[in-house]
């Protein structure tokens, strides 16, 4: 299999998993993505809505990425780099105006680091 494609199986087995965790334990997933707990959520509060339809999205692209890699869908990589990029700088943008908190930097990191990943996965296989 190529690098391009462990790649993203591995990537989307990791968002995958990250997926699993904030649907079964999104109390240990906001500790792990840097949010401050919160013992008592105030009437209103739909953070941990949220937090699992997100955790849905994460598993469901993870689970595409697999597929996308198993199938070798030629054009997957750079649709992956693509989104991955817009991700990250929505986190950043997010981060940097105070919309939203620093924490959002780790994952604007994750998507970053991701999307590098598979492009020199792509420039290695291209260049074997």
């Amino acid at each position: 299999m190529s690098a391009t494609r462990w790649t993203l199986t591995a990537l989307g087995v990791l968002g995958g998993a990250l997926g699993v965790l904030g649907v079964v334990a999104p109390d240990r997933s906001l500790d792990a993505a840097g949010f401050e707990p919160v013992a008592d959520r105030a009437p209103g509060d739909h953070t941990l809505t949220i937090l699992r339809s997100s955790s849905l999205a994460a598993l469901s692209e993870g689970g595409l990425s697999v597929l996308g890699a198993t199938l070798g869908w030629r054009l997957f990589p750079a649709q992956a780099v693509a989104h991955r990029l817009l991700l990250a700088a929505d986190m950043v943008g997010q981060a940097a105006t105070g919309r939203g908190p620093r924490s959002l930097l780790r994952g604007a990191a994750w998507e970053g680091v991701g999307a590098a990943a598979i492009g020199a996965a792509v420039w290695f296989d291209r260049r074997r």
